[in-house]
């Protein structure tokens, strides 16, 4: 049994949840056995870490995008931009991006901001396994969310740098910037 958790989050840097626990043929209550043994610690609401895994500095990144009950969340915004390392920005809180559709039935964590919107695939990468939006989407959001124009014009020149971005992407998102007016105070 303790093989078969560790094979599941594996990927998800020791996190499983009741779904792919569920899916896994692994009931929920056995979930909570192995909490109260000590195997696991209940993160939140349908999410253990197993114990022994190794920790990360991205587990609670991690956690975030398996923090929405049902669904695989995507960090996006700020939180984003900074998991892309590209730019000086210091998010506060951990912005998280669900459907449109999906309705959140229990109090959001105050570290936690919830958008929803509808993503593409286009608009979703993996960094470092955990799902964010890509480097363009992230600063066409940061742009529409007011993040500072020093902070964003940084995040291009690094992204394309790092070959995150294409010149077109860049330029596009550039352009953005200066139509949409970003903010000036530097986030």
């Amino acid at each position: 049994m303790e093989q078969k958790l560790y094979d599941l989050a594996e990927d998800d840097y020791g996190f499983v949840t009741t779904r792919t626990a569920a899916a896994a043929n692994i009931p929920a209550g056995r979930l909570v056995q192995l909490a109260d043994r000590g195997t696991l610690e209940r993160v939140s609401r349908g999410v253990y870490r197993l114990v022994r895994f190794p920790s990360s500095p991205m587990d609670s990144y991690m956690a975030a995008t398996l923090w929405p009950s049902g669904v695989q969340g995507v960090l996006c915004h700020d939180t984003a931009l900074d998991l892309y390392d590209v730019c000086d920005i210091n998010p506060h809180r951990v912005h998280i991006c669900v459907p449109t559709t999906h309705r959140v039935r229990r109090a959001v964590p105050d570290q936690y901001i919830i958008h929803h919107l509808d993503l593409v695939t286009e608009d979703v990468a993996a960094i470092e396994g955990i799902p964010a939006t890509t480097l363009a989407r992230t600063i066409a959001d940061c742009c529409a969310a007011d993040i500072g124009t020093y902070l964003l014009e940084q995040a291009i020149t690094n992204g394309m740098n790092q070959g995150l971005l294409t010149r077109f992407k860049a330029r596009a998102a550039t352009e953005l910037i200066m139509r949409l007016g970003a903010g000036d105070d530097g986030g």
